[in-house]
Protein backbone atom coordinates (compact mmCIF):
# COMPACT_ATOMS: atom_id res chain seq x y z
CA UNK A 1 0.00 0.00 0.00
CA UNK A 2 1.60 3.43 -0.72
CA UNK A 3 2.13 5.91 1.90
CA UNK A 4 0.12 9.18 2.11
CA UNK A 5 1.60 11.97 3.86
CA UNK A 6 -0.71 14.75 4.96
CA UNK A 7 -0.17 18.19 5.99
CA UNK A 8 -2.67 19.84 8.34
CA UNK A 9 -2.69 23.63 7.93
CA UNK A 10 -3.57 24.84 4.61
CA UNK A 11 -5.40 21.29 3.27
CA UNK A 12 -7.68 20.14 5.87
CA UNK A 13 -7.27 23.41 8.14
CA UNK A 14 -7.66 27.16 7.00
CA UNK A 15 -7.10 30.14 8.30
CA UNK A 16 -10.11 32.34 8.93
CA UNK A 17 -8.24 35.52 9.52
CA UNK A 18 -9.16 35.84 12.65
CA UNK A 19 -7.38 36.00 16.02
CA UNK A 20 -8.74 34.40 19.33
CA UNK A 21 -8.80 36.06 22.76
CA UNK A 22 -5.92 33.77 23.47
CA UNK A 23 -4.21 35.57 20.62
CA UNK A 24 -3.50 32.34 18.35
CA UNK A 25 -4.96 32.00 14.74
CA UNK A 26 -7.64 30.93 14.66
CA UNK A 27 -8.50 27.98 11.77
CA UNK A 28 -11.84 26.19 10.47
CA UNK A 29 -12.18 22.95 8.84
CA UNK A 30 -11.98 22.91 4.89
CA UNK A 31 -14.88 21.74 3.27
CA UNK A 32 -15.01 17.71 2.47
CA UNK A 33 -12.37 17.28 5.49
CA UNK A 34 -14.26 14.34 6.52
CA UNK A 35 -15.30 12.58 3.14
CA UNK A 36 -10.87 12.81 2.16
CA UNK A 37 -9.94 11.58 5.51
CA UNK A 38 -12.15 8.69 5.06
CA UNK A 39 -11.08 8.27 1.36
CA UNK A 40 -7.53 8.59 2.49
CA UNK A 41 -7.62 6.02 5.26
CA UNK A 42 -9.50 3.39 3.03
CA UNK A 43 -6.51 4.10 0.27
CA UNK A 44 -3.46 4.57 2.08
CA UNK A 45 -1.38 4.10 4.95
CA UNK A 46 -1.52 7.69 5.59
CA UNK A 47 0.59 9.93 8.23
CA UNK A 48 0.29 13.75 9.24
CA UNK A 49 3.89 15.45 8.31
CA UNK A 50 2.95 18.24 9.23
CA UNK A 51 4.89 20.96 12.26
CA UNK A 52 2.24 20.46 14.55
CA UNK A 53 3.46 16.51 14.87
CA UNK A 54 6.74 16.96 14.05
CA UNK A 55 8.14 15.50 17.75
CA UNK A 56 6.17 12.23 17.17
CA UNK A 57 3.14 12.87 18.94
CA UNK A 58 -0.58 13.39 17.66
CA UNK A 59 -1.43 15.59 20.65
CA UNK A 60 -1.38 18.94 18.40
CA UNK A 61 -2.68 17.61 15.66
CA UNK A 62 -5.63 16.57 17.49
CA UNK A 63 -5.93 19.82 19.32
CA UNK A 64 -6.19 21.53 16.39
CA UNK A 65 -8.83 19.77 14.98
CA UNK A 66 -10.51 20.26 18.13
CA UNK A 67 -10.22 23.67 18.55
CA UNK A 68 -11.21 24.58 14.34
CA UNK A 69 -14.52 25.96 13.39
CA UNK A 70 -16.87 23.17 11.82
CA UNK A 71 -14.82 20.68 13.96
CA UNK A 72 -17.17 17.16 14.76
CA UNK A 73 -16.65 14.54 16.77
CA UNK A 74 -16.25 12.25 13.63
CA UNK A 75 -13.50 14.70 12.36
CA UNK A 76 -11.82 14.55 15.12
CA UNK A 77 -11.77 11.00 15.69
CA UNK A 78 -10.43 10.48 12.07
CA UNK A 79 -7.86 12.87 12.23
CA UNK A 80 -6.56 11.53 15.82
CA UNK A 81 -6.56 7.73 13.62
CA UNK A 82 -3.90 8.89 11.57
CA UNK A 83 -0.39 8.11 12.46
CA UNK A 84 2.28 10.45 12.92
CA UNK A 85 5.57 11.05 10.80
CA UNK A 86 7.97 12.45 13.58
CA UNK A 87 10.67 14.68 11.50
CA UNK A 88 13.57 16.65 12.54
CA UNK A 89 14.70 19.84 10.43
CA UNK A 90 12.84 18.83 7.37
CA UNK A 91 10.11 16.62 6.35
CA UNK A 92 11.68 14.54 4.20
CA UNK A 93 13.36 13.52 7.56
CA UNK A 94 9.78 12.01 8.34
CA UNK A 95 8.35 9.74 5.07
CA UNK A 96 9.69 6.48 4.09
CA UNK A 97 11.58 6.61 0.84
CA UNK A 98 11.66 2.76 0.42
CA UNK A 99 8.05 2.69 -0.08
CA UNK A 100 5.64 4.30 -2.76
CA UNK A 101 4.70 7.54 -1.32
CA UNK A 102 2.51 10.72 -2.00
CA UNK A 103 3.04 13.86 -0.35
CA UNK A 104 0.30 16.60 0.34
CA UNK A 105 0.77 19.89 1.36
CA UNK A 106 0.20 23.64 0.54
CA UNK A 107 3.53 24.81 1.06
CA UNK A 108 6.43 22.73 0.58
CA UNK A 109 9.76 23.64 2.49
CA UNK A 110 12.71 24.20 0.12
CA UNK A 111 14.88 20.56 1.50
CA UNK A 112 12.50 18.32 1.29
CA UNK A 113 11.66 20.15 -2.49
CA UNK A 114 15.13 19.95 -3.47
CA UNK A 115 15.58 16.49 -2.24
CA UNK A 116 12.66 15.17 -4.41
CA UNK A 117 13.70 17.16 -7.44
CA UNK A 118 17.19 15.92 -7.08
CA UNK A 119 16.02 12.32 -6.81
CA UNK A 120 13.45 12.39 -9.47
CA UNK A 121 10.22 12.76 -6.95
CA UNK A 122 9.01 15.88 -7.43
CA UNK A 123 6.11 13.95 -8.71
CA UNK A 124 4.98 12.51 -5.62
CA UNK A 125 4.01 15.77 -3.90
CA UNK A 126 0.27 17.26 -4.50
CA UNK A 127 0.11 21.33 -3.95
CA UNK A 128 -2.81 21.78 -2.03
CA UNK A 129 -3.70 25.53 -2.31
CA UNK A 130 -7.16 25.97 -0.72
CA UNK A 131 -6.53 29.38 0.29
CA UNK A 132 -7.81 31.07 -2.81
CA UNK A 133 -10.82 27.49 -3.09
CA UNK A 134 -12.19 25.41 -0.97
CA UNK A 135 -13.36 22.99 -3.27
CA UNK A 136 -9.78 22.83 -3.76
CA UNK A 137 -9.25 19.62 -1.57
CA UNK A 138 -11.60 17.85 -3.98
CA UNK A 139 -8.85 18.64 -6.68
CA UNK A 140 -6.41 17.36 -4.96
CA UNK A 141 -7.54 14.24 -4.00
CA UNK A 142 -8.77 13.10 -7.45
CA UNK A 143 -5.39 14.19 -8.84
CA UNK A 144 -4.28 11.54 -11.21
CA UNK A 145 -0.91 10.78 -8.96
CA UNK A 146 -3.07 10.06 -5.90
CA UNK A 147 -6.24 8.30 -7.39
CA UNK A 148 -3.77 5.94 -9.59
CA UNK A 149 -2.13 4.70 -6.28
CA UNK A 150 -5.90 4.13 -4.35
CA UNK A 151 -7.12 0.64 -3.16
CA UNK A 152 -10.14 1.43 -3.87
CA UNK A 153 -10.42 4.92 -5.90
CA UNK A 154 -14.29 4.19 -6.42
CA UNK A 155 -15.24 4.53 -2.90
CA UNK A 156 -14.83 8.47 -2.68
CA UNK A 157 -18.11 9.77 -2.42
CA UNK A 158 -17.68 13.31 -2.24
CA UNK A 159 -19.90 15.97 -4.09
CA UNK A 160 -18.48 16.69 -6.96
CA UNK A 161 -18.05 20.14 -8.00
CA UNK A 162 -18.88 21.25 -11.68
CA UNK A 163 -16.04 20.51 -14.01
CA UNK A 164 -13.90 18.38 -11.34
CA UNK A 165 -12.80 14.97 -12.74
CA UNK A 166 -13.87 12.35 -10.26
Amino acid sequence: MTNLYLDVDGVFLLETGDTGLNGRTEYKIARHTSSVLKWCLQNFECYWLTARSCQGSIEEVARAFRFATGSTSEIRNLAKSIAVAPWARAKIKGMDLRKPFVFVDDNIDAIPYQYLLDNGLADKWIHALLTHDEDYLLEVVTAPKLVDKAVRPEALVIPRKKGLPL
